[in-house]
């Protein structure tokens, strides 16, 4: 047998950060428990332990078992290692340590309550995290958090680091979870939640008031969240600029946040940075020899909800060789930029059969996910379908080639949405993106994936209610289903980073049964969803999509029947214990092959 305690002592200023990089320690799986163990006291003033002492996790078994990464409420952490009499071949622990200033953990503002209120008339900026940060929350936590900037101010977060306790639920589902509504408290129409773990992730309000709102459960805790917030004065200057640059500025000037992990930041060709100070360049005309050229805008949803661009040149003369033009829009809220290609004529050297784009002109679309900008599709093709992006942000960028011949172009037009292109049902204001169907409104009508019938966005979640009358049933088919995934043995699995459908008895449950849906792109044109058919009165369609994958999403059909009434479509029902896969190929499905 072995007692070794471990202690770590910072200045006083400072708290004591533990990582393991190694971990195996004896346990006795049936019953569970640890035969050898660690435990971590986090929370003593002084560096000294006895019988009497809380301490806070006793650790063992391999590393995949445990949290990585703990820390000290104060300058002082203590571990206890003990072993037994068991004689076993595992191979203990290693880590390393580091001492952390405290300050960067905490808030601006102190909390009153569970409240904390930031004013932009006492800082322009500042950082806020979850209880106990960079501990794990407590258990039960309800903690809220206010902003409240002046008359044209809005109020811009991001979350650097989100990290709640993972289980297998969806955000309406998890009781770990961040909620953003866009007003004084929790009536607030809901722009933004977030459950599990994000990076960079940024919001910003559509008025002068935001309200935050974290909660956990009693079952598991995880470290939480760090977050910045920034107040900016949105004013555009409407002076006629000496050069071709118009300003969109803020009342804070940039500066890099070095408390918390750093944040993507992006820029434009002036190498100013956005979206604090938005810069809107505009090359001028003599500058790529043409008559009518306008690259590298920033468009603003504060502006205009709607409009168009174009290609430089178009409708007049062919556009230029060796032009690079940048497109660039920021939304608010939770709007999300909706983009369709009505004309499109750009050179190649290519046949039409042949997909390369490499030597061609081309147009491509960028998003924004967990602050990182990624290629979203690019395309050489006149056969461009419609796009949304996952988050207010989104850049289109066209590219003419040294070598090019010119051609008529493209234009394009856009809309800021805040109904992710579901144009069926009421829309909730409880959750980011969720539809009510109801008997009394309608018997029968249609639903859709986000953005139909374009590719619906990456990284979305969107949830469909049907509420029936009494003795009511809920039927639901569907004529269209394109919803990328893995099926069969591995169920559309989040972990495998399938997209899906899901549906369910519960609103705010999983339930025992629920049955998701998504295709491999392998099947034909046969196969269709059947019809389903809820227990009750109620049902729950889900729809989530990862940062992976792109389909046309699916157009379904619903219909309120009286319980002992058969469907007038004819099709047999779907058990909820019966999943099956279905795929329906598109007539544009040959666009597919040309966006990689």
């Amino acid at each position: 047998m072995l007692c070794v305690l471990y202690q770590f002592i910072g200045d006083l200023n400072e708290i004591v950060e533990l990582s393991f990089s190694a971990f195996d320690l004896s346990i006795e799986l049936s019953p569970y428990r640890c035969r050898d163990y660690l435990r971590l006291y986090m929370d003593l003033k002084r560096p000294e332990v006895n019988e009497r002492d809380f301490w806070n996790y006793e650790l063992c078994g391999n590393i995949s078992m445990i949290q990585k990464v703990y820390y000290s409420s104060q300058r002082v952490f203590v571990m206890e290692f003990h072993t037994s009499s068991y004689q076993s071949n595992h191979t203990g622990f290693s880590g390393k340590f580091t001492f952390r200033n405290k300050d960067q953990y905490e808030s601006s503002v102190k909390k009153i309550g569970n409240l904390y209120s930031f004013d932009s008339t006492v800082a322009m900026k500042g950082k806020f995290f979850s209880p106990r940060y960079p501990q794990n929350y407590p258990p039960k936590a309800d903690f809220h958090y206010l902003f409240h900037a002046r008359r044209k101010e809005r109020v811009k977060v991001v979350f650097r680091n989100i990290h709640l306790h993972n289980s297998d639920c969806t955000c309406s589902n998890c009781q770990d979870k961040i909620t953003v509504h866009d007003g004084h408290n929790q009536s607030g129409v809901v722009i933004a939640e977030y459950c599990r773990t994000h990076n960079n992730q940024s919001i910003v309000s559509t008025s002068n008031v935001l309200f935050i709102r974290f909660q956990s459960d009693e079952v598991k805790q995880a470290q939480g969240f760090s977050a910045t917030y920034k107040f900016e004065y949105y004013k555009l200057n409407t002076e006629a600029p000496s050069s071709s640059t118009a300003v969109f500025t803020t009342s804070t000037s940039v500066e890099p946040d070095t408390s918390v992990a750093p944040v993507t930041t992006h820029a434009t060709d002036s190498g100013t940075m956005l979206p604090t100070t938005f810069v809107a360049t505009t090359i001028m005309p003599n500058e790529l020899n043409c008559t009518n050229c306008y690259c590298n805008k920033v468009v603003l949803s504060i502006e205009a909800k709607n409009g168009t661009i174009n290609s430089p040149n178009y409708s007049k003369e062919n556009y230029p060789a060796d032009v690079v033009c940048n497109y660039t829009f920021h939304g608010e809220g939770k709007e999300r930029i909706q983009i369709s290609f009505p004309d499109v004529e750009l050179y190649s050297p290519y046949s039409d059969s042949d997909t390369s784009c490499e030597e061609a002109d081309t147009i491509t679309a960028y998003n924004y996910i967990n602050g990182k900008e990624t290629i979203l599709f690019q395309w050489c093709t006149a056969m461009i379908p419609m796009l949304m992006s996952s988050s207010a942000e989104m850049k289109i960028t066209f590219r003419s080639r040294a070598a090019s011949r010119g051609a008529r172009g493209f234009k394009a037009e856009y809309a800021f949405v805040t109904d992710f292109g579901i144009k069926t049902g009421t829309q909730e204001t409880d959750t980011v993106c969720g539809f009510t169907y109801t008997s009394e409104a309608s018997k029968n009508g249609t639903f859709t994936s986000p953005n139909w019938p374009g590719l619906y966005p990456k990284n979305t979640l969107c949830y469909y209610h049907f509420y029936g009358m009494k003795n009511e049933r809920v039927h639901l088919t569907f004529s269209q289903f394109d919803v990328k995934g893995i099926p069969n043995y591995y169920k559309c699995a989040d972990s495998l980073g399938s997209d899906y459908v899901e549906f369910s008895n519960y609103k705010k449950t999983p339930g025992k049964k629920r049955l998701r849906y998504c295709t491999d792109g392998r099947h034909g044109n046969n196969w269709r969803p059947k019809k389903i058919i809820s227990v009750g009165t109620f049902f729950k369609a889900t729809f989530k999509s990862s940062s992976q994958n792109y389909g046309f999403g699916f157009y379904g059909h619903y219909e309120f029947m009286p319980e002992s009434q058969k469907s007038t479509s004819g099709s047999s029902a779907c058990s909820l214990n019966r999943p099956v896969v279905f795929l329906t190929l598109f007539m544009i499905a040959n666009i597919i092959s040309v966006m990689h």
